[in-house]
């Protein structure tokens, strides 16, 4: 693909991207931050809050999926695989960027957090949700797959937290802190296979048609 054709792709996805959900998501976070800024003092209310701002942030990034002009770029140049990428990169900026504020929120508050472990369980959220969205439009046919992004990312959230010790996903640094997170590094890397799944071209794999002679 040529920078021209990129270039060509770029212009019309700022317009075809849903940004409301991803600013809302922003404005609630910073919020959220100066409502709640003493309790980053404390490492425990500190923990709980950025795992918060990271729910949020991927709720309103996971409509980035969203596209009522998907049928007209059918016939794109581009795959349907580098059209996703772009969206996706989108959806990591617009999580990165509140994310990196909380850290530096908290940092200058001179509180220690576990931002390695912190950031494998927001990357998983995050590809949760992308997949799901994903899934919804290749076999649902819809093209607004973000409403069905919340209720999965809060029932995986709110499940966790009802999960025995021993399958624990989330908690405070301390034993166990590392299983936990090798089970969010397999709830990553499933979803990361079904994005690659669902991010195919839907044509990809069928036969040619056959030309029978007259």
């Amino acid at each position: 693909m040529t920078v021209r054709q990129v270039v060509s792709l770029l212009r019309p996805l700022r317009s075809a991207i849903r940004w409301q959900p991803g600013v809302a998501s922003w404005g609630l976070i910073a919020l959220l931050l100066v409502l709640k800024d003493s309790a980053l003092d404390d490492p425990g209310s500190a923990l709980l809050l950025v795992r918060a701002i990271g729910v949020m942030a991927v709720l309103g990034a996971a409509f980035v999926l969203d596209d009522e002009a998907a049928a007209t770029l059918e016939s794109s140049p581009s795959t349907v695989a580098w059209r996703r990428s772009l969206r996706f990169l989108t959806a990591a900026i617009l999580v990165a960027v509140p994310w990196a504020v909380a850290w530096w929120r908290v940092d200058a508050h001179g509180t220690s957090a576990p931002w390695a472990g912190l950031t494998i369980e927001l990357a998983a959220l995050l590809a949760l949700a992308l997949a799901t969205a994903a899934g919804v439009t290749r076999w649902a046919g819809t093209t607004d797959p973000g409403v069905a992004t919340t209720p999965v990312v809060f029932g995986v959230v709110l499940g966790a937290f009802q999960l025995p010790p021993r399958l624990a996903l989330y908690g405070a640094p301390g034993p166990g802190w590392d299983a936990a997170h090798l089970r969010w590094w397999v709830l990553l890397a499933a979803a990361a296979l079904v994005l690659l799944w669902c991010g195919r071209d839907p044509a990809a794999g069928r036969p040619a048609p056959v030309s029978w002679p007259h």
